[in-house]
């Protein structure tokens, strides 16, 4: 293959740098600048002179003084003899090579901050020359302000950000989880606490949430694989609609026995609001978390698909709060709500992938953009036509990393990026709602219904859902323990808030003690109960492999990782060469990469840089090569 990369490769074996354009000094670079005329004409000596003068002058009758000796229309005229002596001050240091690197990029600074000067005198008096002949206001002129009213959130957002993210490698050291960090840097930073942020009330906050679980959900499909929809989709399935409806029922019988007095329309209502698992919180939680591979799917089916029934729940108790709704209706509501967005999110994910392998955008970095678009596309067709626009996102993301196998992976990097920040910014937004003093006054009722939750309502729904699949009870009982709860309970709180149900202030903070009390138990017993429970993580994965870059002069470049069932490891590539029409370009291990060749031996975790000229057969190619099944009979199962 004739083509840039294969010349990058060519010099990479030699061990120089790729053949590129002769680097040229600054000074040829700038040589175009009007400045260049005068700095022929004037010599150092003059030049410094006429610097020290013009500097005088400028002090002396600058825009800031009352101007005793030249006369305001004269100003303009100087601070552009001004701006030419400071631009030819500038080429002259800029075309005096220096040898020393750190000389030259000092030079450099002091010269663009001349021509900066320089340019700012002369655009100010240009200014001031034009806005002197039209008659001041009364009271004196504006002050120039250039600040927006958005600028102070921006920073204190940023700044929180910051905080937050520094914090989270604090508390990973300190086995703390960090969503918990996030939930209490919003409660520190909120009205109820040091006052610094104030979102504006709960239907921003409401809004602003949905945003945020619509690319959390949309990232849930995305890394949901098919072979996950496999092994667990029908279990997942009644532990996403039965299980949370169980949970539900059986939560509000907990709070009424916790909280005497407590009517059963509230009481249905905290128990639909903390009924579903957290998508973010549980990925979050087996990242560092050894299970096997039925139990994990399991878990990731389950918390991508009970968001909507929970929201199904809680929308369908507000909507009937003060009128009872028939049980026709909610049979017709729901069976609407799941069929609708399972259609919406299956059809708009299919175009969606289908746009992807035909359309030749002008950069790879689109394709992910993309992606993540339709996902909102299918919340938005989804929420027009009635149905779950949640669960569309979820459907619609599940679709596209089943069936573009070209850009899976970076779909999958953009959507987890896109995801952790929303996620940080949404636990942020959640705590700024929390009043400090609220929590105490539930803390103990809280404290109940969260253990009453964990100890009581999960297990025995987990166990009803799951009886008729014959799965071992170590593993119910695992997958009855990792009910993480996160973010989605607090958002549904702010749903109560903003339908003006009484007593909802008291439901957005039960949900935060849930939400706490989950976080913190699960984040330092999960690991401890699978190790107790016994049960052995299964062998790593086959390889995955990956497209980097498609139709690149008609090859494809592609992307795997080794993992320890490859035939791969321990051999030579010599002994073990790639099919024809693959070649193996480079090998990464660790933090260095180099150029392969015949007397490259593999190893576990080393990514390999291939290309492919097949571009219909390459990647299943390559696969086979890897010891991967086919890009047709499975997808990714990345678990990273």
């Amino acid at each position: 293959m004739a083509g840039p990369f294969t010349t990058l490769f060519a010099a990479m074996r030699r061990g120089s740098p790729p053949p590129g354009p002769p680097r040229r000094p600054l000074w040829v670079l700038l040589r175009d600048e009007a400045a260049h005329a005068v700095r022929r004409v004037l010599t150092p000596a003059s030049l410094l002179a006429a610097v020290v003068a013009g500097v005088s002058v400028f002090v002396v009758l600058g825009p800031a003084t009352p101007g005793p000796v030249l006369g305001q229309a004269w100003r303009p005229v100087l601070a552009t003899v001004l701006a030419l002596v400071a631009a030819a001050f500038a080429h002259f240091l800029l075309a005096r090579p220096g040898r020393d690197q750190r000389r030259s990029t000092t030079v450099a600074i002091v010269a663009a901050t001349a021509l900066v000067v320089a340019g700012t005198v002369v655009l100010a008096n240009l200014l001031d020359l034009v806005t002197s002949a039209f008659p001041a206001p009364p009271g004196g002129g504006p002050t120039l302000d250039a600040s927006l009213s958005i600028d102070p959130a921006i920073a204190i957002g940023g700044i929180l950000l910051v905080v937050a993210i520094v914090s989270s490698a604090a508390g990973r050291r300190l086995g703390v989880p960090t969503s918990l960090l996030f939930l209490g840097l919003g409660v520190l930073a909120g009205p109820g606490g040091f006052g610094w942020v104030d979102v504006g009330g709960a239907a921003t906050t409401r809004n602003l949430a949905v945003v945020a679980l619509v690319a959390i959900l949309f990232d849930g499909g995305v890394t949901t694989t098919v072979s996950d929809l496999r092994r667990a989709a029908a279990p997942g399935a009644v532990l996403a609609t039965v299980g949370v409806m169980a949970t539900a029922a059986i939560t509000a019988g907990i709070v009424v026995l916790v909280v005497p007095g407590t009517d059963a329309r509230t009481a249905w209502l905290v128990g639909a609001v903390v009924a579903s698992t957290d998508a973010a919180a549980l990925g979050n939680l087996l990242r560092n978390v050894r299970l096997p591979h039925r139990v994990h799917a399991l878990l990731t089916v389950e918390s991508g698909g009970n968001d909507p029934i929970a929201i199904l729940l809680t929308v369908g108790i507000l909507a009937s709060w003060d009128t009872p709704v028939a049980a026709g209706d909610w049979v017709s509501f729901a069976l609407w709500q799941l069929v609708g967005g399972l259609v919406a999110g299956i059809v708009v994910g299919t175009i969606a992938s289908r746009l992807m392998g035909r359309l030749a955008l002008p950069g790879m970095a689109l394709y992910p953009v993309l992606a993540l678009a339709m996902g909102g596309a299918a919340y938005g067709l989804a929420a027009v036509l009635g149905a779950s626009g949640l669960l569309a996102a979820y459907a619609c993301g599940v679709v596209i990393a089943a069936t573009d196998v070209r850009h899976r992976r970076a779909v999958r990097r953009f959507s987890e990026g896109i995801s952790t920040a929303v996620e940080i910014g949404l636990f942020l937004l959640l705590g700024l709602q929390v009043v400090p003093a609220g929590l105490v006054e539930v803390a103990v009722p809280g404290l109940l219904i969260a253990l009453g939750l964990l100890l009581v309502a999960r297990p025995i729904a987990v166990g009803a859902s799951l009886a008729g699949f014959r799965m071992p009870i170590r593993e119910v009982g695992v997958v009855a323990w990792l009910g993480v709860r996160g973010a989605v309970p607090i958002v549904l709180a702010t749903y109560a808030a903003t339908a003006g149900v009484p007593g909802a202030q008291d439901i957005l903070h039960l949900a935060f003690f849930v939400v706490a009390v989950s976080l913190v138990v699960h984040g330092v017993t999960a690991q401890r109960v699978v190790d107790a429970a016994g049960l052995p993580a299964d062998p790593d994965l086959p390889p995955e492999v990956a497209m980097l870059v498609g139709d690149l002069d008609g090859v494809d470049l592609l992307e795997a990782e080794l993992t320890a069932t490859s035939p791969l490891v321990g051999e030579r590539l010599a002994d073990r060469p790639p099919v024809r029409g693959v070649r193996v370009l480079l090998v990464t291990r660790g933090d260095v990469t180099h150029a392969a060749d015949g007397d490259t031996t593999f190893r576990v975790g080393d990514r390999l840089v291939l290309s492919a000229t097949d571009r219909r057969g390459g990647l299943d190619a390559v696969r086979r090569w890897l010891g991967a099944p086919p890009a047709s009979s499975t997808t990714d199962l990345d678990r990273r």
